[in-house]
């Protein structure tokens, strides 16, 4: 070659250089350059165009695009040009660019991520945009079962809970992990079982032929101090309403990364439910600050509005947060939430009908509105969806909890206990958890409406070992005695009760009728 023409190789080799080091402007002179040599490929192409791409310039990189020719990689141009079309918001263009049918991926291997499944994503994200919420699910399935390791895929369908967790079982069935990915399928696995709490260790890696077990613990070691390995088990926490251990877990994760955003939900959920209203307030401050544009900031700010119970104010930075992400779904949650702290149940219900619009896979919206009819009598409604809650997640001993309220206000008792069972055999692990306590106080009034007198004090008794300084407690084992003839026991129990709470009126009536019943038993 002529030492004073400009060498193909050495052109692609200082673009290459240029793109490593993020000096994209240099990269994209060289590229133009590399295009005007004689030895110039479609590759060539495809890297200038990825350049302008990069550089926010997506319609040079559709001009660029369109000088290549008959690519022997027409997935790969397919893939960038959709790109392009999706960021300059020509969606239908997009959408007919792509098609519904993909080629085979060329050059695909274990080290790469499938074109195919690329595009499948890149589909989901368009019908995304378009709100088209069910062609967008099914896309992001399709991509995730071409390959497993498509993460935004399996990210986008989990946190914008566009699946029910029978769909979410279906879909861990299709996707196909190989041995060394094994550490992924655990992953994925503790991210849709949140709610299956027989599962004692949420990150064990599932064994597969040729894998030693001693392979797959360094697996579930290294997953474990991974970051969205601690926070998948902080969510899990958070499920199981163990908010103490969550909090725990999203702190570690911060500590380490202050800008590892996908524990936010999790971790100001859990100073909520803990009320730490400092730690929630500095938070706040830090994540505003910080990210004024980020929907999870604003969230920040409405949680510590609604702790401190300033409704109003929690529901104004509730809705900023929903306008900057329209599909995240804690903040729409939590603005139904204002509502329904105030008792205003029609803007409760028409917040959470939006959530369970756009959240069809997430079993809360419909619990939520199930809640709220309980609460303003319409309790035919509420029924129809609790049922529909089981049907989306049959999991989470939550939705037995409410159902066991809503038989008891039925005055069915006996479904009401079968219920309050359900909740305890799927929740409680720790006999001293106070969690469930309210759920064994419920079972207790059942039983003693069916005058199944022993079981009903056994119920009162184990929530009394798990919230002792509770004086309703007390006084309903205190009724029971009473109602069994014990009226020394029913006594005693009324004066402990009086004690934790001396300005209980019922409490009082019930000690001196239970003072009168002994006196007649037993007169002087």
């Amino acid at each position: 070659m002529d030492p004073g023409l400009p060498s193909s190789s050495a052109l692609r080799g200082r673009m290459a250089d240029a793109r490593l080091k993020n000096m994209l402007t240099t990269a994209a002179f060289f590229g133009e350059k590399l295009l005007c040599c004689p030895g110039a490929g479609d590759a060539d192409v495809f890297a200038l165009a990825q350049v302008y791409q990069q550089q926010g310039q997506p319609k040079r990189a559709l001009l660029a695009i369109a000088r290549a020719g008959n690519s022997k990689t027409p997935n790969a141009f397919r893939l960038l040009a959709g790109q392009c079309l999706a960021e300059t918001k020509e969606y239908d263009r997009c959408l007919e660019l792509l098609g519904e049918t993909d080629q085979p991926s060329e050059g695909w291997d274990e080290g790469t991520i499938d074109t195919a499944a690329a595009i499948c994503l890149l589909r989901g994200k368009v019908y995304d945009m378009q709100q088209n919420r069910a062609k967008a699910a099914e896309w992001y399935q399709e991509a995730v079962a071409r390959d497993p390791r498509c993460y935004e895929a399996f990210e986008r369908l989990v946190d914008g809970h566009m699946l029910s967790a029978g769909e979410q079982a279906k879909l861990m069935k299709r996707m196909k992990f190989a041995p060394q990915d094994l550490w992924m399928h655990a992953l994925y696995q503790s991210r849709i079982n949140q709610y299956d709490f027989s599962v004692e260790n949420p990150m064990e890696v599932p064994a597969a032929p040729g894998v030693s077990v001693a392979a797959r613990t360094a697996a579930a070691e290294v997953l474990e101090k991974s970051l969205d390995g601690m926070t998948a088990l902080a969510e899990v926490h958070y499920a199981r309403s163990d908010f103490q251990r969550c909090l725990a877990q999203t702190s570690a994760v911060l500590e380490q990364d202050p800008f590892a955003h996908g524990c936010l939900p999790a971790h100001l959920s859990a100073l909520v439910e803990l009320g730490k209203v400092r730690e929630l307030f500095i938070e706040a401050h830090r994540l505003v600050e910080a990210f004024p544009q980020s929907a999870k900031s604003w969230y920040a700010v409405g949680c510590y509005y609604f702790l401190t119970r300033k409704f109003e104010l929690a529901r104004r930075f509730f809705l900023k947060s929903t306008s900057l992400d329209e599909y995240f779904a804690p903040a729409w949650l939590g603005y139904g939430h204002t509502f329904a702290e105030q008792d205003e149940s029609d803007q409760a219900l028409a917040a959470y009908r939006t959530a369970a619009r756009f959240f069809s896979g997430s079993h809360l919206p419909p619990l939520c509105i199930g809640m709220e009819y309980a609460k303003t009598g319409n309790l035919q409604v509420a029924d129809q969806f609790f049922t529909h809650t089981i049907s989306v997640c049959s999991r989470d001993p939550l939705v037995y909890n409410e159902i066991g309220a809503l038989r008891f206000l039925q005055q069915d008792f006996h479904e009401a206990a079968r219920a309050f069972t359900r909740v305890l055999e799927l929740g409680v692990k720790d006999d001293f958890s106070v969690t469930w306590e309210p759920t064994l106080f419920n079972l207790g009034h059942c039983y003693r409406k069916m005058q199944r007198f022993d079981d009903a004090i056994d119920a009162y008794s184990k929530a009394m070992r798990r919230s002792p300084r509770n004086a309703s407690t007390y006084t309903a084992l205190g009724f029971t005695h009473h109602l069994k003839g014990d009226l020394d026991m029913a006594v005693t129990l009324y004066h402990k009760a009086l004690g934790l709470a001396e300005d209980d009126a019922l409490t009082a009536e019930m000690l001196q009728r239970a003072l009168r019943d002994a006196c007649e038993q037993s007169p002087l």
